[in-house]
């Protein structure tokens, strides 16, 4: 009798231990792909800024060309100077600036600094929902 009690005895801890390791596999697997997800999401987002501050700094070189008299651009009746300077293919950066004359160099003041959104939109993902 006491060694069908210590054969019986050794089968739950090893159940046990494969049970353990299957749910540590599966908790790998579900923080590997996540991992992945959102590193490919900070990637999607790094570019999209990286083009807004390159768009950013072609409207202060615009901005400073502006100041110092060197822009083609024409001034409006209000003293006003518009333009758009293109972040990606949907948006663009859409820069009024206010200018006034000083002795040398063209007092350029900033009245608006907005990303506009100039294309069409899609959604970059899709989920299959009902099996389509």
């Amino acid at each position: 009798m006491n060694n069908e009690s210590k054969a019986r005895g050794t089968g739950l801890p090893l159940l046990f231990a494969a049970f353990l390791a299957l749910c540590l596999f599966i908790f790998a697997a579900v923080c590997l792909m996540t991992a992945s997800r959102d590193l490919a999401s900070q990637q999607r987002y790094a570019e999209r800024q990286t083009a807004y501050y390159e768009a950013c700094n072609e409207a202060e070189l615009k901005l400073g060309e502006i100041a110092l008299g060197a822009s083609d651009l024409e001034v409006d009746e209000n003293g006003q100077i518009a333009f758009a300077v293109s972040i990606d293919d949907n948006r663009s950066l859409y820069v009024v600036a206010s200018v006034g004359q000083q002795a040398v160099v063209t007092d350029v003041s900033v009245l608006t600094w907005q990303v506009v959104a100039d294309g069409e939109w899609s959604a970059t993902q899709s989920l299959p929902v009902f099996g389509k």
